[in-house]
């Protein structure tokens, strides 16, 4: 395998379809007052909430196990 082979293959993206049917308009409306979440694309926003919501649950389980 050549250097641009295997550089190809670390830098593409982990991604995985994801039915928001029903949840557009709550995803869109939700920093509906922050105009850079306007700027931002669905998945751009897909992945900070998802990002948030783990924070959220990892924390939890911290405070748990104290």
């Amino acid at each position: 395998m050549n250097d641009n082979q295997l550089e190809r293959k670390t830098i593409v993206a982990d991604r995985q379809n994801v039915d928001i049917e029903g949840l557009r308009e709550r995803i869109v409306n939700l920093y509906a007052d922050n105009s850079m979440w306007d700027r931002l694309s669905m998945a751009q926003k897909l992945r900070l909430l998802i990002e948030k919501g783990l924070e959220g649950e990892e924390d939890k389980q911290t405070s748990s196990e104290k």
